[in-house]
């Protein structure tokens, strides 16, 4: 106890030299008698053991030294990249995010990094048209990562502990297919295949003038080609785009495994961007997407009655919160309650 009134708590001990030394455990208030009790039988049992108590802790406090004057930058490559691609499974996606969005920030020190910048970099994101929901991502991974370096006594106290995410609308303009729409959607997708069909048919036409081989007529087939199946199962089921370039299905009697929807030479199918726009542009549809599709069938069954924690299982919704988006399409709900 100091004459001014400051207390503090240590530990003494006797080193291997039999020289008297103490430890400083901490500010009474910041550490209660009984935090302070259980560290020094700590520092005990290790002094038993022959632990140099003093040169530990020194060897810790330069090690967060050393973190301390580490910049943004430099923390992220040699700290946290390494710790969050072995621990995160979006481990690859959080470390772009904050190497792409937060670069301004790259040379600045750890402890530099305050509640002031980031929300005059939020500021400037939301000026720039980037929605607020994007931007709560982003601050999510940069706030992941200097929680770490709280942990890691790389600084003191986590400068976003009293940052707000934005406010997002809860009830999103969600975007589905009216009937008419649909109808349309649907007899594009027709003529496509008609299309498709026909063009087999006008070059064997060709090839029989040169003596060439035919190929087989499609006119029997159900499809032109892959895009209206995928495009009715991603209406009828909600899968995702990538779930549908994914899908593997087996026939023992030809192969093990096969896609459902390969790209060239069976390998994965990346993108059918071309012939979508083209179909929308047909059936002429605007702003909506191919992941719209995914909404449409979520608006559909609400729309239909189907409790939202069904519609949350045929989803594969991970949170009852994303179901919520719809919920408002179904008003009755509230009156039945």
């Amino acid at each position: 106890v100091q004459p001014s009134g400051r207390m503090t708590y240590y530990f003494t001990y006797r080193n291997k030299a039999n020289k008297r030394a103490r430890i400083k455990i901490g500010l009474s208030g910041s550490v209660t008698v009984a935090q302070a009790r259980d560290m020094a039988e700590e520092y005990s049992a290790n002094v038993t053991k022959g632990v140099d108590v003093q040169n530990e802790k020194k060897t810790e406090r330069l090690k967060a030294i050393q973190i301390r004057e580490r910049t943004l930058e430099r923390f992220l490559e040699t700290h946290y990249e390494p710790w969050v691609l072995q621990n995160r499974k979006g481990g690859k996606r959080t470390v772009e995010t904050i190497r792409r969005n937060f670069a301004e920030f790259n040379k600045l020190p750890l402890q530099d990094i305050s509640l002031l910048l980031v929300e005059q970099w939020r500021t400037k994101r939301l000026k720039k048209g980037v929605k607020a929901s994007t931007i709560n991502r982003d601050v999510t991974a940069l706030r992941g990562l200097l929680t770490k370096a709280v942990e890691w006594v790389a600084i003191e106290e986590h400068p976003l502990s009293k940052l707000k995410p934005l406010k997002i609308d809860s009830r999103p303009n969600i975007r589905y297919l009216s009937r008419q729409e649909e109808k349309r959607l649907m007899e594009a997708l027709k003529a496509r295949d008609q299309g498709i069909k026909d063009a087999r048919d006008r070059g064997n036409l060709f090839r029989k003038k040169r003596g060439y081989k035919f190929l087989p007529s499609m006119q029997e087939a159900d499809y032109g080609d892959r895009l209206t199946p995928m495009v009715i199962l991603s209406l009828k089921t909600g899968l995702r785009q990538g779930e549908l370039f994914d899908w593997k299905a087996q026939q023992p009697e030809i192969e093990p495994e096969y896609r459902v929807f390969p790209g060239k030479k069976g390998s994965r199918l990346d993108n059918v961007k071309r012939s979508w726009m083209k179909l929308l542009k047909d059936a002429e549809i605007t702003k909506f997407r191919w992941h719209d599709m995914r909404h449409d069938f979520a608006s559909k069954l609400v729309m239909k009655g189907v409790p939202l924690n069904t519609v949350r299982d045929l989803c594969g919704h991970a949170d009852i919160s994303t179901t919520l988006r719809y919920a408002h399409l179904a008003p009755e709900h509230k009156a039945e309650a």
